[in-house]
C-alpha cells in the first residue's frame, strides 16, 4: 500500500495524493498492475534492487498521451536493517527519446553521435583506459563534478578525486583483472567537491572488450539516489511512527489506564488462552477475584484523588504477590483478578492458596498516599479449573461468590 507519494506521483496519475495514499498498485493502475506488483514484491522478498527497468504507459490513463519511463525500485530498511517496504522513482524518459530521435537523425558523426546518446543519458556515464586515465565522460558527470573537460579527460580518479580515489580505484583495477563487473556498489561523496553537498550514488563499472575479447578499459555508471536516501529516511521515520502509534493503540486497548494492568477485555483473553493450554495439556488453574473493603468510603472521606492513588498501590503489590507467569488484571472500580496459570494438578489448590496468602498479605501492612496513611482490607475468593470449574464463565462466576461470600461472613462478625 502505498505510504508516500510526491507530487509528481499525484499529477501523472491524475489523482491527489490522498486518494493514492494507503491503496494498492492495482486500485492506482489497474492497467499496470501485473506488470507493477510483481517487481515490487521481488524486491520485498529478496531485498535487492531492481534498476533501469522501461515501462510505456498511456499516463495520465485516459488521456491518450503515451509516455516512456526508466523505473528503478529499491528496499527500503530500518536502523536494524529490518525491510520496511520498497521505494520507486520513475524518471521519464519521454523527451529524452524524442531528443535521441533528433539527434539521431542530424548526426552522421560516430562519436559525435555517441556523445550526444551519453550526455542525454539520466546516469553519470565515463570510461578509463588500461592506465585508469579517464577517455570518455558524459555531461552528467562534469555536472555533478562542477569540473570541466581539461579537468577530467586523460587524468586518473587519483587526480581527479583524491579524497575518493581509495575507493574508486581498486574496483576498477579488479574488473581489470578479473574480467567481472562491480554492480550497485553504493558511494558517499561531497559533490561537487568543497560544496558541502553530500550526495549517494549506486555505481556498477563493467569491463569493455575489443572483438578479440581483449579487455582495453572499464565502463562506469553512477546512479545520483541521494533523492532515494532522503525518501528512504522519510519512509522509515514514517512507518517506525506508524508502528509505535500502532502499539500504542494495541496496548491503550489491552491495558488500563489508572493501573497499567490487563482490563477486562484483555484479561478476557488471556483467560481463554491459559484455560486451553490446561486443557490440552492436562494442567490446572486458579482465579483468585478480590474486592478492595469499604473502597467507597475512601473517595467518600480522601477524594478520588487519594482513591485512585490507592488502586494504583493495590495493582503493584498485588503484582508483587503474583508469580512470574500469573495475570493480574483490573476488571472492575475497585475489583481485581489475579490469575494463576499453568499448575501442576495434584499441587494446584495448595499453590493457589499459596498465591492467595501473598494476595491477602498485600493489605496487611498500611498504604502511605499524598501524605495519608490508610489501612484497607481485601475480600478474596478463589476458584479452580478444572476441580471446580469446566469453562472460564463458571471459573469467573463461583470465584466471585466466593468473593462475596467472604465479605458477608466479614460484615456479620463486624455487626
Amino acid at each position: 500500500r502505498y505510504r508516500l507519494v510526491n507530487r509528481e506521483v499525484a499529477e501523472t496519475r491524475g489523482l491527489p495524493a490522498e486518494e493514492i495514499l494507503g491503496k494498492t498498485a492495482r486500485e492506482i493502475f489497474p492497467e499496470l498492475a501485473d506488470h507493477i506488483e510483481p517487481a515490487m514484491r521481488r524486491v520485498l522478498e529478496t531485498g535487492e534492487p531492481i534498476v533501469d527497468e522501461e515501462l510505456t504507459a498511456e499516463m495520465p490513463p485516459g488521456s491518450g498521451q503515451v509516455r516512456h519511463y526508466l523505473l528503478h525500485r529499491y528496499p527500503v530498511q530500518g536502523a536494524n536493517g529490518e525491510l520496511l517496504g520498497a521505494a520507486a522513482i520513475g524518471v521519464d524518459i519521454t523527451a529524452m527519446e524524442r531528443r535521441l530521435e533528433q539527434a539521431l537523425a542530424t548526426e552522421r558523426d560516430t562519436r559525435a553521435l555517441l556523445t550526444a546518446i551519453l550526455d542525454h543519458a539520466p546516469v553519470a556515464i565515463a570510461f578509463v583506459d588500461r592506465d585508469l586515465r579517464y577517455r570518455l565522460v558524459n555531461r552528467a558527470v562534469f555536472e555533478s563534478t562542477g569540473l570541466g573537460e581539461e579537468e577530467i579527460l586523460g587524468k586518473t580518479p587519483a587526480e581527479v578525486y583524491p579524497e575518493l580515489a581509495d575507493q574508486i580505484e581498486p574496483a576498477m583495477r579488479r574488473v581489470l583483472e578479473t574480467g567481472e563487473p562491480i554492480v550497485n556498489e553504493e558511494l558517499t561523496a561531497e559533490m561537487p567537491p568543497g560544496s558541502g553537498k553530500v550526495r549517494n550514488y549506486l555505481l556498477s563499472r563493467y569491463p569493455v572488450r575489443t572483438e578479440e575479447g581483449e579487455i582495453v578499459g572499464v565502463a562506469s555508471m553512477g546512479v545520483d539516489i541521494t533523492a532515494l536516501k532522503e525518501l528512504e529516511a522519510k519512509l522509515g521515520a514514517l512507518l517506525r511512527r506508524e508502528q509505535a502509534t500502532r502499539k500504542e493503540v494495541e496496548r491503550a486497548a489491552t491495558t488500563d489506564a489508572l493501573t497499567g494492568l490487563s482490563n477486562r477485555p484483555a484479561f478476557s483473553s488471556q483467560l481463554s488462552e491459559i484455560l486451553a493450554r490446561a486443557r490440552a495439556s492436562g494442567r490446572a488453574a486458579a482465579l483468585l477475584f478480590l474486592d478492595v473493603d469499604d473502597f467507597k468510603s475512601v473517595n467518600d472521606t480522601r477524594g478520588h484523588v487519594v482513591g485512585d492513588s490507592l488502586l494504583r498501590a493495590v495493582g503493584r503489590r498485588l503484582q508483587t504477590a503474583a508469580r512470574e507467569g500469573d495475570v493480574v488484571a483490573r476488571v472492575g472500580g475497585d475489583e481485581f483478578i489475579v490469575l494463576v496459570a499453568d499448575l501442576d494438578r495434584e499441587s494446584a489448590e495448595s499453590v493457589a492458596k499459596a498465591v492467595a496468602a501473598r494476595v491477602r498479605s498485600c493489605f496487611s501492612d498500611s498504604f502511605f498516599l499524598l501524605g495519608s496513611e490508610i489501612r484497607v482490607q481485601a475480600s478474596v475468593g478463589m476458584a479452580l479449573f478444572p476441580f471446580q470449574a469446566k469453562d472460564e464463565q463458571e471459573l469467573l462466576v463461583l470465584a466471585d461468590q466466593a468473593m462475596y461470600e467472604i465479605k458477608r461472613r466479614r460484615k456479620r462478625r463486624a455487626a
